[in-house]
């Protein structure tokens, strides 16, 4: 039925190109012979494309590839179900560095090329990428993004590949909801991680506080000894077990840079000490009283 109807809409009567006003297409026909017949439907208009593939019925994606040419003003892209499909991965990687505008991205694997030019992407706000578990990337350096998604394990988890990792700033719309034990997963993934910076340590409006305190810290300056400077929203009020011997449980680092911007501290002493102890080259800590 499906090629049916699209093989109809290439023929007259039907004024051509059909649907030339058309913004959003989304696909998860899985013929694979069809899928070559969608090239109809990518107009100057169209800002959102989903097509999902599925697994083991690879179909030839070469009539994608001017998309990007075809297709100017895509803002999201959703192309999933090849997971390390190489040609379907080349040339869904090819056609993400040619898209200026994208803000949605959801793919699978990628090229290291596509994934250097999506970690700085000066638009891309919602970015899901299907990673299977034995594939790292390694030359990745420096990895921002701006996210309207609350920021849990879940969102991060993809990012947990990039091994080379050494500065991570991501940007939010909403709260942040990572526990200590998360914390220490993130730094036994990025042992090179220098910068990290969660809204630049500001604490988005939520009821309760954030899940990360002081110890979720230091769990991550033990994973990753070169780090030097954090900007995060954590509770830090929360001391118990810290305050007595805060230099057991914390070794040799490098922190100099800590901003906690809008974290509320009751006990700006107890924590002004612990800090001195357990990062004592950090300059200046940043946060409200």
């Amino acid at each position: 039925m499906c090629r049916n109807v699209l093989k109809a809409l290439r023929q007259s009567p039907v004024a051509q190109p059909p649907l030339p006003n058309l913004q959003r297409l989304d696909c998860s026909h899985f013929i694979r012979e069809d899928y070559h017949l969608l090239d109809i439907f990518f107009m100057p208009s169209l800002t959102n494309l989903t097509i999902e593939v599925e697994p083991f019925k690879f179909p030839d994606v070469s009539f994608i590839s001017p998309l990007a040419a075809l297709c100017p003003h895509l803002t999201s892209f959703h192309l999933f179900g090849y997971e390390a499909h190489e040609p379907i991965m080349a040339i869904v990687s090819n056609i993400i560095m040619s898209l200026p505008h994208l803000q949605t991205l959801r793919c699978d694997q990628l090229s290291q090329a596509a994934i250097d030019f999506i970690a700085w992407h000066p638009s891309l706000t919602d970015l899901d990428i299907n990673i299977s578990s034995d594939h790292r990337y390694e030359s990745l350096h420096i990895l921002q993004l701006d996210l309207v998604a609350s920021i849990d394990i879940d969102t991060i988890d993809p990012l947990l590949c990039f091994s080379k990792l050494r500065e991570l700033h991501l940007f939010m719309g909403n709260p942040i909801h990572l526990s200590d034990e998360e914390f220490a997963t993130m730094g036994a993934s990025w042992p090179s991680l220098e910068v990290i910076s969660f809204n630049d340590g500001y604490m988005l409006v939520q009821e309760e506080p954030p899940m990360t305190t002081l110890r979720g810290l230091i769990f991550l300056v033990n994973k990753c000894p070169l780090l030097r400077s954090a900007h995060l929203a954590i509770n830090i009020n929360v001391l118990e077990g810290i305050e007595e011997h805060p230099t057991l449980m914390v070794g040799v680092n490098n922190l100099q840079d800590l901003v906690l911007a809008d974290t509320p501290v009751e006990n700006p002493r107890a924590v002004a000490f612990i800090i001195s102890l357990a990062f004592p080259k950090v300059k200046e800590i940043v946060g409200d009283e």
